[in-house]
């Protein structure tokens, strides 16, 4: 009984790393997100500070 769940919980934590890597390799990390979500703000403040 243990071993199974054993087998499944490592499957699963298999799956969910493979999963991890492909969302890695397509969003970047963290630190690129961050980034970006920095420049999208900046840019936004800007382009609302030119319509006033």
């Amino acid at each position: 009984m243990a071993i199974g769940l054993i087998k499944v919980a490592s499957y699963l934590l298999s799956q969910q790393i493979t999963q991890l890597e492909r969302t890695f390799m397509n969003e970047g990390g963290l630190r690129e997100r961050m980034t970006a979500a920095r420049i999208m703000s900046k840019s936004n403040k800007q382009d609302q500070a030119k319509r006033r």
